[in-house]
């Protein structure tokens, strides 16, 4: 058990180092082990959340150490680019709002912004699964067709914010809509502390970076006023990814 922990820590550590994606062979090789006991490791450690896969091919840090850290540094180049807009969403709607990106089948949020109302909803910080919020199930509707069967073969369905999808074919037929829409909305929680939620996604180059969301206590919905804050979240959207394009980092 030390010495598997031992290797955990040290390819960790190699892929942080390195700031890139890292092959198999390469952290077999800094360990000194076999290429198939290396996959088991990375295979464990990206079930943790500690590495995940690059679209480049390879491996890179996932977001656990970030959150166990209480910090920011997962994706941080998204994080940087979204924090002054998210700002000035949540100053102009007066509602609390989010950026999440997924890694593996799980919502991870970058960064949020509260609202100063006395009632507000919460936000959950991490790890919900993306079928059960509006921001994951606008990444899952903005996947590549390969992405997301590979997706879907990966993972098991269990449930989602759709009542009638029992399985991956039914919840597939709610992300064309999705996709049409360009935005994805639900009401959750108990009937004395509904939540709205509501999510359209980010794009750069043409690929979904990310999704931006809005919470809000049910009361204060109306068709009026959600249309309102569509409307400014898709002016926000728009603003994240001409710097994220500028930026040359999505």
């Amino acid at each position: 058990m030390i010495q598997v922990l031992y290797r955990f820590d040290a390819v960790l550590q190699y892929a942080a180092r390195m700031r890139r994606p890292c092959r198999i062979g390469e952290f077999a090789s800094h360990l000194g082990v076999s290429q198939p006991t290396c996959s088991n490791i990375v295979r464990s450690m990206v079930d943790l959340g500690y590495l995940e896969p690059s679209p480049q091919g390879g491996y890179i840090v996932g977001p656990s150490p970030s959150v166990i850290a209480g910090s920011c540094g997962y994706k941080q180049h998204i994080v940087t680019t979204a924090e002054e807009p998210l700002e000035a969403l949540v100053h102009e709607i007066n509602e609390n709002s989010l950026i999440a990106v997924h890694s593996g089948d799980r919502r991870i949020v970058l960064t949020h912004r509260y609202c100063n109302r006395s009632v507000q909803s919460y936000i959950a910080e991490v790890t919900e699964h993306l079928t059960l919020n509006a921001t994951g199930v606008i990444l899952l509707a903005e996947m590549a067709e390969k992405e997301f069967q590979e997706f879907c073969r990966r993972y098991q369905f269990f449930s989602s914010i759709f009542d009638d999808a029992e399985d991956w074919e039914s919840f597939r037929a709610h992300l064309a809509e999705v996709r049409r829409s360009g935005m994805v909305s639900h009401f959750s929680g108990p009937e004395s502390d509904r939540i709205f939620a509501l999510a359209i996604p980010v794009f750069c180059h043409g690929r979904c970076e990310a999704s931006l969301g809005c919470s809000l206590p049910a009361y204060r919905f109306s068709e009026e006023y959600v249309e309102k804050i569509r409307r400014s979240m898709e002016g926000t959207a728009r603003v994240i990814q001409k710097k994220l394009e500028r930026s040359g980092d999505g």
